[in-house]
């Protein structure tokens, strides 16, 4: 357009940008669309990859302040693990119950099932936990005790033996922490979701790293509408009006957006700024410095 002069004649006319490129920029806003749906799109419905990287690996499940985990080897198939130990604490973080068992089984409706172990039960203020007789859940009972002293004696006040023990309240998916074995660029987006998601504990840093790769899989689609913008500024600035002009400007800028990606994308894993923020930096700077290279050179 420029070497014919129909682009001077085209601005000389008020004809606004937006509709010369119109079709240009309703393709690109579909090959945007179409971008981020394959992107975001659950290709693996079945998670084989997942079961292929976690399988009968070591799993540690820390709930925060409430539970710690430890399986010797876990089995996505079933959601069953091996030589499990659960330590079960209070509110002041002192021991309530602790469980070893050769076998857990985990049930979306029956919560978690415990195979050949024994059940330790300690003085809280809830009072001593102990299963009941058919071994469906806990009941606690209460001891006439000075309320501190249960605070300084740390042996169990019972020790029980069972084949197997169901614990309904105990609704802990194991999923998020299978999720969080596997490095972020090989989930999924709904595999990311439902990690960050069910993660017991959101804020904790671990999360950083998939909280970025989520926010850069949704930022997939307008990335490609800042590629074309990009291209758009360059092609109608004065800047680039000869094609060995054009290269240069091409060359610096991909250059740029990569150490801009590399910084912000460290920034973000390391939890200093949000993952929305890390994600959309480098096309924002690199937008706004193409807007601010055509103002110069116009």
């Amino acid at each position: 357009l420029k070497k014919r002069g129909e682009w001077k004649a085209v601005q000389a006319n008020g004809i606004s940008m937006l509709i010369c490129f119109r079709s240009v920029v309703l393709l690109g806003f579909l090959i945007s669309y179409l971008c981020w749906f394959i992107s975001s799109e659950d290709l693996d419905s079945k998670n084989v990859g997942l079961l292929n990287a976690t399988q009968g690996k070591p799993l540690t499940m820390d709930t925060g302040k409430e539970r710690l985990w430890y399986f010797s080897s876990f089995n996505e198939k079933n959601m069953s693990g091996d030589r499990v130990q659960l330590f079960q604490y209070d509110q002041h973080g002192a021991d309530a119950y602790r469980i070893r068992a050769e076998q857990a089984i985990w049930s979306d409706v029956e919560g978690w099932s415990f195979q050949n172990g024994t059940f330790l039960g300690f003085m809280s203020e809830q009072g001593v936990p102990i299963p009941r007789e058919d071994f469906l859940g806990l009941v606690w009972e209460h001891e006439d005790v000075h309320v501190t002293s249960f605070k300084e004696s740390k042996s169990p006040r019972i020790k029980k033996r069972f084949k197997e023990l169901k614990i309904p309240e105990l609704i802990d998916d194991p999923l998020p922490f299978l999720l969080l074995q596997i490095k972020p660029k090989k989930l999924s987006f709904q595999q990311l979701d439902q990690l960050i998601s069910q993660f017991p504990e959101p804020e904790k840093p671990v999360l950083a790293p998939y909280l970025l790769r989520r926010a850069q899989i949704i930022w997939t689609g307008p990335a490609c509408m800042v590629a074309l913008l990009a291209g758009l500024v360059l092609g109608v600035s004065k800047y680039s009006a000869t094609p060995g002009k054009l290269s240069g400007v091409a060359l610096v800028g991909v250059l740029l957006f990569y150490m801009i990606r590399t910084f912000s994308d460290s920034l973000a894993e390391a939890a200093i700024i949000s993952s929305n923020l890390g994600a959309g930096l480098p096309y924002i700077v690199s937008l706004l410095s193409l807007l601010i290279l055509a103002k110069i050179t116009d």
